[in-house]
């Protein structure tokens, strides 16, 4: 990432990286010659970290954060021919507006929009959530949810 691209927020960097790997990811073609898809949910808040297990020791990240962002992504429509289309919570929209938001549009035309339903997730039951998506008329979304 060139630091142009960069906001000042951890949110940001967050959003930014998950534009660039949906983008690099949907290059790679799938053995029957389809565009990789991928589900992105991005959540804002306190985290665990740390190496766990002793016979295969790997680093983990959990809590309610993590799996809230597991349940935003659970819920959100694929990217699709390279275009990204990356489901936010709440608390990391609220932290993209300003700042992040122009680089988005500036840098990669990306819009960042709330999600017209609510959205049930797990153990949490409907919340507000947000989307960050190619800036295109407002019937794209439509396109996307045909794909989910």
């Amino acid at each position: 990432l060139n630091d142009k691209d960069l906001p000042r927020d951890t949110a940001g960097h967050c959003a930014i990286a998950a534009v660039k790997m949906l983008q690099s990811a949907c290059a790679v073609l799938r053995p029957d010659g389809k565009a990789t898809e991928l589900r992105v949910g991005l959540n804002t808040g306190p985290v665990c970290a740390g190496v766990i297990g002793n016979a295969s020791p790997r680093f983990s990240v959990f809590g309610d954060t993590v799996n809230t962002a597991s349940r935003v992504a659970s819920s959100a429509c694929r990217s699709f021919a390279g275009n990204p289309f990356i489901h936010l919570a709440q608390a990391t929209a609220t932290r993209l507006v300003g700042e992040t938001e122009a680089a988005l549009w500036g840098n990669h035309r990306l819009l960042l929009k709330r999600r017209p339903e609510m959205v049930a997730l797990k153990g949490k039951g409907r919340v507000q959530t947000f989307y960050i998506q190619p800036g295109a008329p407002q019937d794209l979304l439509q396109g996307y949810l045909a794909h989910k």
